[in-house]
């Protein structure tokens, strides 16, 4: 009969987790290794992508300085007038853009503009300084001189052309002088619009603006008499709604911009305006449409949401009496003194989040697109602004927009001008406050600097690596995913509805937790504090790495570092803080938006290999606890919460004395390295750091008792275990002595590596003298911890491969005398080496044999290749032991917990896969040969040593089957080679008794770029593009081979996977291919609750354990007892659903072997 294909590629696009190109910012990252003994992949391999570019680039991008130059600006940084010129503000920045422009000379267009242009209007006038000791010693020209001051808008930005380079625009600089007062809103619109937008030339081009201040922004309203002429008045209203306003750099009336108003939109002015018909119109001089803009009167009760629309002083006069001081007659009224420049709130403030002042243009303009297809067809190359098929791949030259900088200038700075500014900037990082002199040149330097990375780099936001986290068992109706970001290296948990048969309702529509109740505890190895109530004396600035230096105090660690890293206050008054009092750092913003909480990236670091699990009571069909481990190097706790925030964050955990190397192979600890994190420029300048990036196990006890146990992974040697419990049965003010259960070992009896994988928890018994064993008494919370990896040498003796075991809650967990104290929590109750194991020791499984709820064997495998039986049967811990059942070869490494299938009583399948994906130097390993193993092992007899000659052999065939050669009784096992580059690091998950394994392959290629002279958007460039595939394969757990009518099975809705044989026997799909890193969590719909023990045995997991049972009845593992719905849920961005199928129970007499073994 004719043969279909078994295992196929997914469409292309539908199961894709991944592919974006995370470019030059994550180059250093991405190949750089540290210079320590581990050489840990700087980033998981999936994200590693780098561009580099080939000579100068054909496109330049953009950059507009709109600089400052009202008469404040002649004063010194502190606001002193009388100084020395070299000390003014004006010529402080001048020294400053003109260093800027000689490093960087024609590598962008430059662009400068002022407030005022006044060299075109003015002259220094020496004499009149002298005969009246004048500041502003200033005489008018007779008439305006074109040749001096701003660039023109003809001339737009310069083009490196012999007349229109760098040192022209250096000579402009030289001419600016410092007079008048600060109307930055009409100056940025008027700069955007006749200048930066005009000059987006290329699809590819990027444009900046940078605005420097020195002083609050005003002048958006007029200081004219009523009826004069606007062309004669020094100011006019900034009358941006109407269809004309005066110009004050043009000293001319300019009509408003049809397109470039429908860009931006209307103001709420207009709205306000147009409901109330404010303002008078002067028709005089082919002015019809100008209008004055109402006038704020104190004395009247203006309601607050009008009073921000209408001119005001920001004081205004009384006399000695309290009275009003008036003036004269306007528009019928008599005026009330005004003090100061006159501004209107609407363009001249920003108090608050609103989209209003400078950001009312700034933020669309960083957000919307300037240029289509539809409205201006294409550009200077003749390709489409919506893009062109051969860009480059992983960029996005769909969208043409504009960046803004602010700086904020001066030692007197107010908090008005600062929020103007800090909201006008694009990014909340992209604010900069130079309150000193030197810091100017810094941060023009730090401005240009992020230019250059920006305009090379595309971040990666997308679905994490991470499986989807369950909220309930069953089929759950909701399950979190992980969205990752790399330009802030921040993760979302996003909640997502399901259907009942386990498929996402709308994968567009997401809730996410609630995180304003959070507390942060700091455990630094010796004490445990919240970070808020911490004493000054409490810490210091060395147990954080942080130097003293020359700051104003000693207490960064407190005031800035912690507070940053526990979200304790904004990270903008963070950094301004940190900034104010000279602390060893430059701290980063992460953005934030309160109006659309997925945009912000505050709240989570990023989640790469650390876990997302639940556990608890349910309510509201949400499980009470759900915990993610994060590269912020922190634990975070949520508990149940509201229908529209399903988790409320309650604690955050810094293990901060886990001690690890630094980048130089120095002992150094996790609270060394949280400044890194903090750090403005992290993940480049600074490189990524993994923190709390191991995996974890949560277990609830039958007396409602819940705690956890957690590994490092990357960021540290050892693990945590806390009482997740306690956040919600005690005071939270004693967290910091009710949570923490306890820490491994430190200092010179720390022999553990890096604890790459997961932790495991499991009941033993510490006194086996009975048969049955005593269930009643000696029974323990056990935490199982792997030695990890010290090295990436597998052969140095550096490397310890042990299993630990530690006594989880110091409390008894029998039957009678349950939670009595017996002992203390993170005893050690044994270690138990691993015979001739090398290179350290990984994740294992535990096994409960006879299912009385007492774990009573672990496997665990080693970096080089060898699988091991821990045998936990023994009368007393220090009896446990250990025996090798599978012999490695050395080139291909164990690092994922394997998994069992049973056989029959106290037999079993012990199922892994080989290959690794922890270090540099394996990501290029196409010419390494992995395979899944499974491996016969009689727990009742001693551990017979397979070695890989002596195992069946299943291959997948070039058409994607899999064989099913049969195990013959003098063979231990089977093996299936992997392809070429193929590996295994994910346990496989059992589905009666079909092992479904997921498979990785990665590949890295160089592609070479050749510009194209008609284009300039395609630079020459050398790319090197590191793309993934997974394949989740399904095989036989007895031998290895195809998947029959008596197996479980995945499906796909959209294909059929049927294989007929021409003796009729039917087979199914092995398996399917995937692009990107896809990882899946098993949903079903017969799971009553959520038990950690499996069909069979497997126990050492997430979940609820039931009472101790003597007579225990044993699972069926052959067939699916009732009829339910079973899905493999990924963690594709569309949170794609595989079909599980398999054989159910019939009414056929069931054999007494089936029955209980």
């Amino acid at each position: 009969m004719k043969k279909e294909h078994i295992m196929q590629n997914a469409p292309s696009g539908r199961h894709r987790l991944i592919h974006a190109s995370v470019a030059s910012a994550l180059a250093l990252i991405s190949f750089s290794v540290q210079a320590n003994t581990q050489q840990f992949a700087k980033i998981p391999f999936y994200l590693q992508n780098e561009t580099s570019i080939n000579g100068q680039p054909k496109v330049k991008h953009n950059i507009m300085f709109l600089i400052d130059d009202s008469g404040s600006m002649l004063a010194n940084a502190g606001g002193n007038y009388n100084v020395p010129n070299k000390d003014r503000k004006i010529n402080i920045a001048k020294s400053a853009l003109k260093q800027v422009l000689r490093e960087y000379k024609d590598q962008f267009n430059w662009g400068l503009q002022t407030l005022h242009n006044n060299p075109r209007y003015l002259k220094w006038d020496e004499e009149k300084r002298k005969k009246n000791n004048a500041i502003y010693a200033y005489a008018k020209l007779p008439s305006p001189d074109n040749t001096k001051g701003d660039m023109k808008d003809t001339e737009g930005f310069t083009d490196g052309s012999a007349d229109r380079n760098w040192k022209y625009v250096s000579k402009k600089v030289d001419e600016m002088l410092a007079y008048q007062a600060t109307p930055t809103t009409r100056r940025y619109y008027e700069v955007v619009k006749n200048f930066v937008m005009p000059n987006i030339k290329y699809r590819c081009q990027k444009s900046y603006v940078v605005v420097v201040s020195d002083g609050d922004a005003n002048m958006s309203c007029s200081n004219q008499a009523p009826g004069e002429n606007p062309s004669n008045s020094d100011n006019t209203n900034f009358n941006y709604d109407r269809e004309y306003y005066y110009s004050n750099y043009y000293r001319a009336i300019e009509r408003r911009s049809d397109e470039v108003y429908k860009y931006f939109g209307p103001s709420e002015v207009k709205v306000y305006e147009d409901k109330h018909g404010q303002g008078k119109e002067f028709s005089g001089n082919g002015l019809s449409g100008y209008f004055d803009l109402p006038i704020y009167d104190p004395r009247s009760n203006t309601p607050e949401g009008e009073k921000k629309f209408q001119c005001q002083y920001a004081e205004y006069a009384k006399d000695a009496s309290g009275n009003w001081v008036l003036l004269g007659e306007k528009d019928g009224k008599r005026e009330v003194q005004g003090l100061g420049d006159p501004f209107v709130p609407y363009w001249d403030r920003n108090y608050g989040n609103e989209k209003r002042g400078m950001r009312f243009f700034s933020q669309t303009l960083a957000e919307k697109d300037i240029k289509t297809a539809a409205k201006d067809g294409v550009d200077a190359a003749g390709k489409s602004w919506d893009g062109d098929p051969n860009d480059p791949k992983g960029v996005d030259y769909s969208k043409q927009l504009v960046q803004t900088f602010t700086v904020g200038f001066g030692e007197g700075f107010s908090e008005v001008g600062k929020n103007y500014l800090e909201k006008g900037a694009s990014r909340p990082d992209w604010y900069f406050n130079a309150a000193e002199p030197e810091k100017l040149l810094d941060a023009f330097k730090t401005i240009v600097s992020n230019i250059e990375n920006d305009s090379k780099n595309t971040k990666f936001e997308g679905v994490s690596s991470t499986a989807p986290a369950t909220t309930s068992t069953g089929i759950p109706d909701m399950a979190a995913t992980v969205h990752l970001n790399t330009g802030s290296w921040s993760s979302q948990l996003r909640f997502y509805k399901l259907n009942r048969d386990g498929t996402p309702i709308n994968t567009t529509k997401f809730d996410q937790p609630s995180f304003n109740n959070r507390l942060t505890l700091v455990n630094d190895g010796r004490k445990t504090y919240f970070i808020d109530s911490v004493a000054d004396d409490g810490a210091s600035n060395a147990d954080f790495g942080i130097s003293d230096g020359s700051a104003k105090d000693k207490l960064e660690w407190k005031n800035a570092l912690l507070k940053w890293t526990g979200r304790a206050g904004s990270d903008e008054a963070i950094k301004a803080d940190a900034e104010k009092k000279g602390y060893s750092q430059s701290y980063r913003i992460r953005p934030t938006d309160s109006a659309d909480s997925s945009k912000d990236e505050r709240n989570l670091g990023d989640i790469l290999d650390g876990s997302v699990a639940a556990v608890g009571d349910k309510r509201d069909n949400r499980q009470e606890f759900l915990v993610a481990a994060a590269n912020d190097g922190m634990v975070h706790i949520f508990r149940n919460g509201t229908p529209s925030n399903p988790y409320d964050l309650k604690l955050s955990y810094i293990p901060a004395g886990m001690e690890r190397e630094d980048d130089q192979g120095q002992a150094t600890t996790l609270g060394k390295v949280l400044k890194d994190v903090a750090r403005d420029g992290y993940g480049s300048s600074t490189l990524h750091r993994y923190m709390v990036n191991g995996g974890f196990v949560l277990r609830q006890t039958p007396d409602k008792q819940t705690f956890m146990f957690g590994a490092m992974g990357q960021g540290g040697r050892g693990a945590y275990a806390l009482n997740i419990g306690a956040v919600a049965n005690s005071d939270r003010s004693g967290w910091n002595t009710t949570v923490p259960l306890f820490e491994t070992e430190k200092g010179s009896g720390n022999k553990l590596g890096y604890t790459i994988g997961s932790t495991q928890i499991g009941r033993v018994s510490i006194k086996r003298d009975t048969t049955p064993v005593n269930l009643e008494s000696d029974v323990r919370y056990a935490g199982f911890l792997s030695s990890g990896y010290r090295t990436e040498d597998v052969n140095s003796a550096d490397n310890e491969t042990a299993l630990y075991v530690y006594d989880m809650t110091g409390k008894e967990a029998g039957t009678k005398g349950t939670g009595s104290n017996v002992s203390d929590a993170g005893k050690l109750l044994a270690k138990i080496p691993a015979p001739n194991g090398k290179g350290g020791l990984s994740t294992p499984t535990l096994v409960d044999t006879d299912f009385d709820g007492i774990v009573d064997i672990a496997y665990a495998g080693d970096r080089y290749g060898n699988m091991f039986r821990f045998d936990l049967s023994g009368e007393t811990p220090s009896k446990w032991s250990a025996q090798m059942i599978f012999q490695g070869s050395g080139n291909q490494p164990i690092t994922s917990a394997p998994a069992v299938s049973r056989r029959s009583k106290d037999k079993y399948v012990v199922i892994f896969g080989t290959g690794s994906e922890i270090y540099h130097s394996e990501l290029d390993v196409a010419t390494q040969n992995n395979a899944v193993y499974g491996i016969y092992d009689d727990t009742s007899k001693e551990a017979v040593l397979a070695k890989s000659d002596e195992l069946t052999s299943q291959t997948v065939q070039a058409d994607g089957d899999v064989t099913n050669n049969k195990v013959s009784k003098d063979q231990k096992g089977w093996k299936l080679a992997l392809g070429s580059g193929e590996r295994v690091t994910v346990k496989p998950t059992m589905i009666l008794r079909t092992a479904v394994v997921t498979i990785r392959k990665y590949k890295q290629e160089v592609i070479h770029t050749n510009s194209s002279s008609a284009d300039v958007c395609l630079p020459d460039s050398t790319s090197t593009q590191t793309t993934a595939k997974t394949i989740i394969l399904g095989v036989n757990a007895e031998n290895g081979g195809r998947l029959g009518l008596r197996d479980a099975r995945i499906s796909d809705k959209n294909r059929q996977f049927i294989r007929r044989e021409n003796n009729g026997q039917v087979y199914y799909a092995s398996g399917m291919v995937f692009d990107g890193v896809v990882n899946f969590t098993y949903l079903n719909g017969s799971k009553a609750d959520d038990s950690p023990v499996t069909a069979d045995g497997d126990s050492g997991g997430t979940g609820t354990d039931k009472e101790l049972n003597a007579t225990p009845s044993v699972p069926n593992n052959k067939c699916f007892a009732t009829q339910a719905e079973r899905s493999l849920l990924t963690n594709s961005d569309k949170m794609h659903s595989l079909k599980v199928e398999g054989r159910k129970c019939g009414l056929k007499r069931i054999s007494w072997r089936e029955l209980f073994f």
